[in-house]
């Protein structure tokens, strides 16, 4: 008994075997839903060293300890573990006068019928035997002994100890087992702790403990914290019996916390500190104590909204970076709320963990707060261009809009999912590979920006453009890119816009022979704007207008359909100007010759802005804030 006492010391006290199975540690036999991995060891004999004369005062233990775990390496990373907290260990462990302990033998096996890696070592403890003195004294049902754990009989008497466990003095500390909650007792000081819990009103003039009932404290002896005499402390808070006086006072819950568990805040900042991400407030609990670690960042001169995520876990010790392990608050604080208001909700959430005062010693949880911060966006393309009758892009052009950027259809299954925008405006492109994983993604909808509805979309799955591509995104110039590879097509814009308007586009066209049209527009006579050859293209509302400054990269295009005034722009800069007719436009359609089935263009597209309106003064702001985000010159 006494070897294994020292045997479960010396493993739960190592960090090493915790981070594998926490506190799963079990002597002889282990519970019988115990999850993987844990430890069963027992003692399997004992042999006295042999002596002449006298007792033997040595004893050598043969101890079997059993590593158990569904997976191979984390059976192996256990054992090393284990054998790196016993073997070589020697001094006093747990009251136990421990020599030596030897590692012997090792041996794994695997259980087909259980699924499990069992680990077998072998050690031998050497344990200096405590001699029992004569009993002096007769209890009702109780022995009063007095032991010795020096090896030596006739010195000073070291340990004092009832035989039911109820009481024990070893030096200077003395543990008292009263049915009840004591935390502990010091007889240097004469300080006792009890929980107030385990406190109950007795007479009218006394207080006594649940479990002993003859243990009575006189109420005129009690002294809460604002010193009103006779009351009795609130629950969750502590009672301090100082035995050198003759007054009781209640000392806080925090205060014995510091007291008692502060050895578990080193742990808990280590585990904080280790963290991915800024995690500001940490706080783990454990049976036998508890820890916190806190960092707060300061949220002074933060321009951008500051947002505090609160989570707890029912496992001690959680990684903080382990997300399974983790389960948000229901509700969370408000953005930009201060450390100490989102701490406080934090603290107040034990409730909702089932982790109250009462039952926190033991049901192991850990709470975090995550600080993150969202970049306020500045205005964008539409706000400081208002206007637009439709405005399709791979970027949020609105600050304001709270819309998808696209629906996309996964080759996997034909299953569709809406994709939006992260925090920094930009197509998630997250959510893409998460939602196509190693197969392709097609864009059923380019959804339209302006707020007028004009959705550009597909419904024959091998004329929808490609956006994800065998596990990779599509790109162009580092940015998304819908893919048309002469065939496919999306088609939007309802109503009939009279000319003026204007037309921004910005792709990666190719020459296939023809002239295809990287958009084009229903009318009388269709509007769009075509390829002729690899170096020369056009705009046509009835007429066409030339320019000779095309190239087959990725090109910023500015149209204005303006009768004989039309314009057209490469990169920021004019190429063209003159009749373009004066067709109206209607039903816009991207990547195809509108009403023709055989023409459609072969490119990446970015975006598309279109106004019902003559924008040539605007002309230099918006080419530059496109060339801004796509890089283009």
């Amino acid at each position: 008994m006494e070897t294994g006492k020292a045997i479960y010391k010396l493993l739960k006290d190592s960090t090493d075997v915790g981070d594998i199975c926490a506190d799963r540690i079990y002597p002889e036999l282990a519970q019988q839903d115990a999850d993987a991995p844990f430890i069963v060891y027992t003692v399997v004999d004992t042999t006295p060293s042999p002596t002449k004369n006298a007792t033997s005062k040595l004893d050598t233990a043969r101890v079997e300890l059993y590593c158990l775990s569904d997976d191979y390496e984390q059976a192996m990373d256990l054992g090393i573990a284990v054998r790196s907290a016993l073997d070589r260990q020697s001094g006093t462990i747990s009251g136990v006068e421990v020599q030596s302990i030897d590692f012997d033998t090792s041996d794994i096996q695997f259980d087909p019928d259980q699924r499990i890696y069992v680990l077998e070592h072998t050690y031998d403890v050497r344990v200096q035997r405590t001699g029992t003195a004569q009993v002096v004294s007769q209890f009702p049902g109780n022995t009063f002994t007095v032991e010795e754990v020096d090896g030596d009989p006739t010195g000073a008497v070291n340990k004092l100890v009832v035989s039911n466990g109820s009481l024990s003095i070893d030096g200077n500390t003395a543990t008292i087992q009263t049915g009840g909650n004591v935390t502990s007792v010091n007889t240097q000081t004469g300080d006792v702790v009890l929980d107030t819990d385990d406190i109950a009103e007795g007479a009218t003039n006394e207080y006594y403990t649940d479990a002993k009932a003859d243990a009575r404290i006189a109420a005129a002896d009690i002294t809460d914290l604002n010193d009103t005499p006779g009351a009795l402390g609130t629950s969750g808070q502590v009672l301090a019996v100082n035995s050198g006086g003759t007054a009781l006072e209640f000392v806080d819950q925090s205060t014995v916390d510091t007291q008692y568990h502060g050895r578990y805040d080193t742990e808990a900042e280590t585990l904080r500190s280790g963290a991915t991400g800024d995690v500001e407030f940490y706080y783990t609990a454990r049976p036998d104590g508890d820890g916190t670690a806190e960092s707060e960042i300061s949220d002074e001169g933060e321009t951008d909204t500051i947002n505090r995520t609160l989570a707890y876990s029912t496992k001690h010790r959680a990684d903080p970076d382990t997300v399974a392990d983790w389960t948000d608050y229901t509700t969370q604080p408000a953005d930009n709320a201060s450390f100490a208001t989102a701490k406080a909700a934090l603290l107040a959430g034990l409730n909702e963990t089932d982790a109250t005062a009462e039952t926190r010693g033991t049901l192991p949880v850990s709470l975090k707060m995550t600080r993150t911060t969202t970049p306020i966006l500045t205005d964008l393309l539409l706000d400081a261009y208002p206007g637009a009758a439709a405005a399709y892009s791979v970027r949020k052009l609105d600050k304001d809009y709270t819309g998808d950027c696209m629906r996309i259809r996964r080759s996997l299954d034909s299953a569709e999912q809406s994709i939006g925008f992260d925090s920094n405006g930009d197509l998630d492109t997250a959510a893409i590979a998460a939602f196509a994983t190693e197969g392709d993604a097609f864009v059923v909808t380019w959804l339209d920006q302006s707020g007028n509805g004009n959705n550009a979309t597909q419904g024959t799955p091998s004329a929808q453009p490609k956006i994800y591509s065998s596990g990779a995104m599509v790109t162009e110039n580092g940015k998304p890119a819908l893919d048309f590879n002469n065939g496919q097509s999306l088609t939007a814009l309802s109503g009939t816009y009279s000319q003026p308007y204007t037309v921004f586009a910005t792709a990666k066209a190719f020459d296939v022979g023809g002239i295809p049209y990287i958009y084009s527009a229903r009318t009388v006579i269709y509007v769009g704007h075509g390829i002729g050859s690899s170096t020369s293209d056009r705009i046509y509302a009835g007429t066409s207008l030339n320019s000779s400054a095309f190239t087959e990269s990725q090109m910023l295009f500015t149209d204005l359909y303006n009768g004989s005034s039309s314009i057209m722009r490469h990169n920021g800069s004019q190429s063209s100007t003159g009749n373009a007719g004066t067709n109206s436009l209607v039903d816009f359609v991207i990547g195809q010759l509108f009403n023709l089935s055989n023409t459609f263009s072969t490119g990446k597209y970015q975006e598309f802005v279109v106004y019902g309106s003559d924008q040539t003064s605007n002309f230099t702001g918006i080419e530059t804030d496109i060339d801004t985000y796509f890089s283009i010159t």
